[in-house]
């Protein structure tokens, strides 16, 4: 019988991963995004940015960002140091399902598959919201998600269970997950999770 020893809650914000001074990028989508959701209400930027007046503009200096930049980072690694501290044998990783299977007509608060495979099948008209986008379109740098790997192989390799992590990249796959990168899960987890 398996044993929760430990539960980690973090942000899924492109900012965790991405310079400061790279921070204006995010901002592009931000612009073109016509649905901010705000205290029940619905704005495109430049109405939310009225109705915020006067706004967060001393919070996005540069020396403001880098501070909040380092902050995040700092709690980054502390999560980092427990896990390896911890050391679990398996792992999940809950998230939500960025319009990938699911769609504004039917979006449930909690999904749970339990199976061989599951199927992930492009829309016909996929909704694809700006930060995705943006994304998708290099402002998500993949360093950060490298810079992550590289964290958790670290910890691993100190544990003397490298073999028991794994990465896999699909290139020009965009937001889904490739056949052969579920068939590479489903492998680990057989072979690690019996």
């Amino acid at each position: 019988m398996a044993e929760i020893v430990l539960g980690i809650g973090t942000s899924h914000g492109p900012l965790l991963s991405t310079p400061p001074e790279k921070w204006d990028l995010r901002a592009q989508a931000d612009r073109v995004n016509k649905q901010h959701h705000f205290r029940g209400r619905s704005y495109d930027y430049e109405s939310l940015l009225k109705e915020r007046a006067p706004g967060f503009a001393n919070e996005m200096t540069i020396e403001a960002r880098r501070d909040r930049h380092a902050r995040c980072q700092r709690a980054l690694d502390a999560v980092g140091r427990k896990f390896k501290d911890v050391a679990p044998e398996a792992f999940v990783i809950v998230g939500n399902d960025q319009r990938e299977i699911f769609s504004n007509d039917l979006t449930p608060a909690i999904t749970i598959f339990r199976g061989q495979e599951i199927e992930n099948i492009p829309d016909k008209k996929p909704e694809v919201s700006p930060g995705l986008k943006a994304g998708e379109s290099g402002n998500c740098p993949l360093e950060g998600a490298k810079l992550a790997f590289a964290a958790a192989e670290a910890a691993y390799k100190d544990k003397g269970a490298s073999e028991k992590l794994k990465i896999s990249v699909a290139k020009d796959s965009g937001h889904t997950v490739t056949a052969d990168q579920r068939k590479e899960a489903l492998d680990w987890f057989e072979k690690w999770l019996k």
